[in-house]
């Protein structure tokens, strides 16, 4: 019907999944000091740095590395790693975590389905994931 709002795959409303400003590491700063202190777990083509804090919701960042050489591979790169972060973010911990993704080397080869599974390994491997 005209002016409702159709609702997804799973049939429940839908929610704003937005990564709002105070979910998002934006700072130099702040990416240094996750990237510095954090541990670090490694995959195909993401790293996952993790920072356990007092902080009482996860914060998030999303970095690439230059070896991408064209703005337009960065971005899609970040563009996907958010995408996929938004749909399994439900299924961590979510007191004081700082996580901050970077995308390895080329980041024309990833699928959206290959960054969210490697995600989910990532968490797992990391103790965080309890989808």
């Amino acid at each position: 019907m005209a002016g409702e709002r159709p609702e997804n795959r799973l049939s429940r409303p839908l929610m704003d999944e937005r990564l709002k400003k105070d979910e998002r590491i934006r700072s130099s700063a702040g990416f240094k000091e996750v990237i510095g202190t954090g541990k670090v777990f490694g995959g195909t083509h993401l790293v996952l740095f993790c920072l356990k804090t007092r902080g009482s919701r996860p914060l998030v960042g999303f970095a690439t590395t230059r070896r991408a050489r064209k703005a337009v591979v960065r971005n899609r790169a970040k563009r996907l790693m958010r995408e996929a972060y938004r749909k399994v973010r439900y299924g961590i911990e979510s007191e004081g975590l700082q996580l901050v993704f970077l995308a390895r080397g080329d980041a024309r080869s990833m699928s959206f389905d290959e960054v969210r599974q490697e995600m989910v390994d990532l968490f797992t491997r990391a103790a965080v994931w309890h989808g």
